[in-house]
C-alpha cells in the first residue's frame, strides 16, 4: 500500500488518480466525522465535498514534518465544518425550513421532538461557548466520530492523559453550562 506521502507527492506532480486513492482512503471517515457534528445528510453530503476541494486546492501546503496527513485533514474537516454549522444554524433561526414544517406536521410526538432538539443544541451551544478550540475539537472527536481516546491522542499529537483529562473536563464544563442555561430560561419564562 502507497503511504500517504507518496500520494501527495503524486499528486503535486498532477497525478489525479493518487488523489482519488487518497481521498477513497479517507472519505468514509470524514464523512462519518463531518455527519455527526451536523446530523443532515444533503448538508453532509455537500461540506464533504467541499471538504475535499479544499484539502486538494491547498495540498502543496500541507507539511509532513508538522503533522501526518490524516490529522492535517482532521483540521481541515474541522475547521471547515464549524464555520459551515455556524453559517448554517444562522440561516435556520431565521426562517422555518421545509424539514421544521415536516416536523411539526408529523404525526409523531412533536413535544418529545422539541425536547430533545433543544436539549441537542443546549450542548452544541455549550461546546461552542464554555470550550476552548483544543477540547472542542477532542470532544467532537469522541463523541460525533466516536474515537477513542487513544485514536484521538494519533490524530492530534496530544498525549492519552491529556485527551482523558480533557474529556472528563469538557463534559463537567458542559454540563454546568446547560444547567445554567436550563435556569436562566426557566427563570425568563417564568417573568
Amino acid at each position: 500500500m502507497t503511504s500517504d506521502n507518496q500520494l501527495i507527492l503524486s499528486i503535486i506532480n498532477g497525478n489525479t488518480d493518487a488523489y482519488s486513492i487518497l481521498m477513497n482512503q479517507y472519505h468514509d471517515e470524514i464523512y462519518k466525522y463531518v455527519y455527526n457534528i451536523i446530523g443532515d445528510v444533503n448538508h453532509s453530503d455537500d461540506v464533504v465535498q467541499e471538504i475535499f476541494i479544499r484539502v486538494f486546492k491547498k495540498l502543496k501546503t500541507y507539511d509532513s514534518s508538522k503533522a501526518g496527513f490524516r490529522t492535517w485533514l482532521y483540521r481541515v474537516s474541522h475547521n471547515y465544518t464549524m464555520n459551515f454549522l455556524k453559517s448554517w444554524n444562522k440561516k435556520r433561526s431565521m426562517e422555518l425550513s421545509d424539514d421544521q414544517t415536516e416536523f411539526l406536521t408529523s404525526d409523531e410526538n412533536i413535544e418529545a421532538k422539541l425536547v430533545k432538539e433543544e436539549q441537542m443544541n443546549r450542548v452544541l451551544q455549550a461546546i461552542e461557548t464554555v470550550l476552548k478550540q483544543k477540547a472542542k475539537k477532542i470532544i467532537y472527536l469522541h463523541y460525533f466520530s466516536e474515537l477513542s481516546p487513544k485514536e484521538i491522542s494519533e490524530v492530534t499529537d496530544i498525549p492519552v492523559q491529556t485527551v482523558y483529562k480533557s474529556i472528563q473536563s469538557s463534559i463537567e464544563k458542559i454540563r454546568k453550562e446547560v444547567l445554567h442555561s436550563g435556569k436562566i430560561d426557566r427563570l425568563r419564562n417564568n417573568n
